[in-house]
């Protein structure tokens, strides 16, 4: 046939195959499912929704729970196919965010959509506690009254300021973080009190909270009192707040000023600087 050993080699072996009688391999084209990635994470125990201003979905997030390690939560950008959260990421349940003026913000998706099913209002940021700041849109809160109920932890205490801080710097109407009730476990949160049947409407009428502003300004610009006259605004530093380091402190520190802060109304980072 003239073939050269070395350039038509793969065709010289496929020429004694067919000599020898042997069939050549079958080759099955691979298999892509679409969903989250199992490798040694195994089913995922939970998977919530993320949609834009249109209810459009935007992003699903899984959660796993592995055999001996922390859960771990991977975000499927569903535009682009990529297991990572896009660089701009939505508030969750944002359609019903933008239909009401009264939203509470919860520390993680489980929290957010237990209040949902019962006919609360609420959301949360991708990834909670974690989530970074500058990469979560918040400008759909503007003009709202926010509450932002926190788990009862040092942590769930600082992720609440930082919802707040960010809150007021978008323009909400009014801010306040719900103080949880004293005799509570810790990490108590807003799925917790509803699996005990709380009567959560009932509870947030009265709760202890810790307002951190109210827009005085809109408020009596919408009042029909004609009395008042509109303020002048004080100068503000267009600066944005920094949250403290609690994750700096030891353990007992950390909590000890959670605790002071929480009992005496006043953000985290004054007792923790004592």
């Amino acid at each position: 046939r003239g073939w050269n050993t070395r350039r038509d080699f793969p065709k010289i072996l496929d020429e004694i195959a067919s000599w020898l009688g042997e069939i050549p391999p079958t080759v099955r084209p691979k298999s892509y499912k679409k969903g989250p990635p199992m490798d040694n994470l195994g089913p995922h125990t939970g998977k919530w929704d993320y949609h834009d201003r249109n209810g459009n979905l935007v992003v699903c997030v899984y959660r796993y729970d592995p055999p001996g390690k922390r859960k771990i939560f991977l975000p499927l950008d569903v535009r682009t196919g990529c297991w990572k959260a896009p660089t701009i990421r939505p508030l969750f349940n944002l359609p019903q965010v933008i239909a009401n003026d009264f939203v509470i913000m919860v520390e993680g998706e489980k929290c957010a959509l237990a209040l949902k099913n019962i006919g609360i209002v609420a959301s949360t940021t991708m990834h909670g506690a974690t989530a970074p700041v500058d990469k979560t849109d918040w400008s759909p809160l503007a003009g709202k009254d926010v509450l932002v109920w926190p788990d009862k932890d040092a942590v769930g205490w600082q992720y609440a300021e930082a919802t707040a801080h960010v809150s007021l710097a978008v323009g909400c109407r009014s801010v306040a973080i719900l103080i949880p009730p004293d005799d509570k476990p810790e990490k108590w949160d807003a799925a917790d009190a509803i699996a005990e049947g709380m009567n959560i409407q009932a509870f947030l009428a009265t709760a202890e909270r810790q307002a951190i502003y109210v827009n005085s300004t809109m408020a009596i610009a919408e009042s029909s009192d004609p009395t008042w006259p509109v303020p002048t605004p004080i100068a503000h530093v267009q600066e944005e707040p920094r949250p403290y380091p609690l994750e700096a402190l030891p353990d007992v520190l950390r909590n000890a000023a959670y605790e002071v802060a929480r009992f005496v109304k006043v953000p985290v980072a004054s007792p923790a600087v004592i």
